[in-house]
């Protein structure tokens, strides 16, 4: 069982986020969401100005066949 009040984490791997961890919510029964879009800063460094774009990660475990419940589910940059 998960502990009490500790949200199930995503951890991303390769993209602009690798090694971040974020909450997700458990939207498929007892897994998270297939596929997370999130916004990532990108530096334009010839108009001085950061702007926002939209990268996606896609769930690497399909199935609920882990051992351990606290562990993080794995994304996958897919852009």
């Amino acid at each position: 069982m998960r502990p009490w009040g500790m949200a199930p984490t995503a951890l991303l791997t390769d993209g602009p986020l690798a090694g971040d961890r974020i909450p997700v919510e458990l939207t498929d029964g007892p897994l998270p969401p297939q596929y997370l879009t999130l916004a990532v800063p990108v530096l334009d460094e010839d108009r001085e100005e950061i702007t926002w774009r939209d990268v996606r990660y896609a769930r690497l475990q399909l199935f609920r066949t882990r051992t351990d419940p606290t562990a993080p589910w794995d994304y996958v940059c897919w852009d």
